[in-house]
């Protein structure tokens, strides 16, 4: 984290949720409460969580430091799941475009087995994950890559659980549509129509 980052941060705030203060010395208090606050946060995850409470947050008032930080936290752990994805196996050869007609339907013919009704019927139910991983590595997961697909699925499903009862911070509305699309939805991103095709098998 930089100083330039949090000031950002502020800044990109205060524009939108102005903040009033009773001396200048009660503003520099509360400068350096919100920095100490922040503190640990890289540029990028102040960048982003400023940019979604700015479009998500109703309330015209500054939000309170609790706010911020859910917001940020939100933020770095999509970061930490994006960069702990690109830690898995690279590709076995080049086949092209992970998203190929090809790579689809090769995913849905490896998740109708064993693992993937194991995956349909587990209480995490962790069989979402596993076609991505089928589509984007075209095999089956070993045993460390199961563990972490079943641990992303528990994520997933306390994240969205927060978002349902509106306690995930000021993304709580965005991020519970985007869940229930992943999990109710109509194509063939949704976790129940691929759990009802994997146990028709």
């Amino acid at each position: 984290m930089s100083n330039a980052a949090v000031s950002n941060f502020m800044t990109d705030l205060v524009t939108h949720f102005p903040k009033k203060h009773e001396s200048p010395a009660a503003e520099k208090v509360w400068l350096q409460s919100m920095a100490s606050t922040l503190r640990g946060y890289s540029d990028s995850v102040l960048r982003q969580a400023a940019q979604n409470i700015i479009d998500t947050r109703e309330d015209r008032y500054f939000p309170l430091p609790a706010e911020c930080k859910q917001a940020c936290d939100a933020v770095q752990k999509v970061q930490e799941i994006v960069t702990r994805a690109q830690t898995l196996p690279q590709l076995q050869t080049g086949v092209g475009d992970e998203w190929s007609p090809e790579r689809v339907k090769f995913a849905y013919e490896l998740v109708r087995c064993g693992m993937g009704r194991q995956a349909a019927q587990d209480n995490t139910c962790w069989v979402l994950g596993l076609w991505h991983f089928c589509r984007k590595f075209q095999r089956l997961p070993e045993t460390r890559e199961i563990d972490q697909l079943k641990r992303d699925a528990r994520e997933f499903d306390e994240a969205y659980a927060k978002c349902v009862r509106g306690v995930a911070g000021p993304m709580s509305k965005v991020l519970e549509k985007l869940g229930a699309s992943m999990l109710k939805g109509e194509d063939w991103k949704s976790r129940e129509k691929l759990c009802a095709e994997v146990l028709s098998r």
